[in-house]
């Protein structure tokens, strides 16, 4: 998509810079074509929000949903773990 936006304002600016360098005189620019132009990319950088919203920010909270995951696990059996020992030891000490 990134690319398609590219040609697209490369396209807009071509237009944009032919339509003012065909007559040495005329330096102003058809108020249509600026409007066009900050139109696009008015949108293109919606959709990037959108995109970084919805795609990059989703695939952050899954990853750190995971790591949250792993450490409660890794915590819980640490605990249990350490219960074991406690248990063992002072079955030991009982005589």
């Amino acid at each position: 998509m990134l690319r398609y936006c590219c040609t697209v304002l490369r396209t807009i600016a071509i237009t944009l810079s032919w339509q003012v360098f065909k007559d040495e005189e005329q330096t102003q620019v058809d108020p249509l074509l600026t409007r066009r132009l900050v139109s696009v990319v008015g949108h293109l950088a919606v959709c990037q929000l959108n995109h970084l919203d919805v795609a990059i920010l989703g695939e952050l909270k899954r990853r750190k949903a995971l790591r949250d995951q792993k450490k409660e696990v890794k915590n819980a059996m640490a605990s249990s773990a350490s219960k074991g020992r406690r248990r063992k030891s002072s079955m030991g000490v009982r005589r």
